[in-house]
């Protein structure tokens, strides 16, 4: 946070953080846990706030990496795998 307006005086336009969503970090956070929750190790989902509202105060952008291909196994779904029972 504290480099934001550092970055803005060196001409940077775009800032871009790698995922920092919940995550047992096996994979340096691409194997994502929870896709709702930020990792305690990279804050709150208010210190993401106050970022992006520092960015976007200088005219800055907050590129999200958003790995929806990459996940967990300990990653909670929005719904519910059916077990297909093969002798029926």
């Amino acid at each position: 946070m504290s480099k934001i307006p550092y970055l803005h005086k060196l001409g940077v336009d775009i800032v871009w953080l790698y995922p920092m969503y919940e995550s047992p970090q096996a994979d340096m956070g691409y194997n994502i846990s929870d896709y709702q929750k930020v990792d305690p190790q990279y804050g709150t989902l208010e210190d993401w706030e106050r970022v992006k509202d520092a960015c976007h105060e200088r005219g800055m952008k907050l590129v999200m990496d958003l790995v929806i291909n990459h996940s967990s196994d300990q990653v909670s779904l929005p719904f519910r795998y059916i077990e297909v029972n093969s002798d029926s």
